[in-house]
Formats: structure tokens, sequence, C-alpha cells
């Protein structure tokens, strides 16, 4: 989390020196427009990232929405819980989140696997300090 803080720290200082008044805009990508700071549109938002996603992976690009569920299976992959990822997407409803959860079958497994293996672990423990 430190390290994105930095990179956007760094981003705004470029972006505050490239795009005059962009301090006034409440968005964080802007655009020149009418000698302006404009928020970039939504198609431009999509249109870069998967020009970049493409250049990236030397292949077919993702778009912002296939990043979302990556980044929201990953988390939950990672031990994050539903909740924290809602507030993380910034949606009110739980079961909008719900639905970039669809993990895998290997995943549901090795989630299984870890409650097993942590519920046996808590039981010894039990044992050894009866």
């Amino acid at each position: 989390m430190d390290q994105a803080i930095h990179h956007l720290r760094d981003y705004l200082e470029i972006r505050e020196a490239r795009y005059t008044g962009s301090k006034e805009v409440p968005f964080l990508f802007v655009t020149l427009y009418g000698g302006s700071a404009r928020p970039l549109s939504r198609r431009a938002i999509e249109n870069l990232v998967t020009k970049y996603t493409a250049a990236f992976a030397q292949g077919e690009g993702m778009s912002p929405h296939k990043l979302r569920h990556s980044f929201a299976a990953d988390f939950i992959r990672n031990g994050g819980n539903i909740v924290l990822l809602r507030d993380q997407l910034g949606h009110s409803n739980i079961e909008t989140t719900s639905l970039y959860t669809n993990l895998s079958n290997k995943d549901n497994e090795q989630v299984l696997t870890r409650m097993e293996t942590n519920r046996l672990k808590r039981a010894e423990q039990r044992n050894k300090s009866d």
C-alpha cells in the first residue's frame, strides 16, 4: 500500500506540472481540453488500460472491468474478506461484490483445505493446553 501511495504522489506532482489547474479538479486522471484540465472520459480510460495492458502482456489488453475482477479474486485468495473487498471496490451492496468473487473450484478447495488445517491446529492446541 505504501508503494502505491508513493507512486500516486509522484504522478500527482507530474500531473500538476503538466496540466495547469489540475489541483482544482477532483479527478485523478485528467486531460487538457479547451486550455484547462478536465477529467478523462470513461472511454478514454478504457482505451488506455487496454493499450497499456496489451503492451505489458504482449497480447490482448484487459479492460478496467477485468482488472477489477482480477483484483477481487486475488484479494479473496490472499485472505481478504468480502466486507473489506466491498469497501475496496466501493460497492454499497455486498451482493454486487459477490459477483466479483467467482473463484475457481481449485480456489474453493484451497480455502477449504486451509480451514481444515486451521481447525486441526486449534484442536491440537486445545488438547495440549488441557
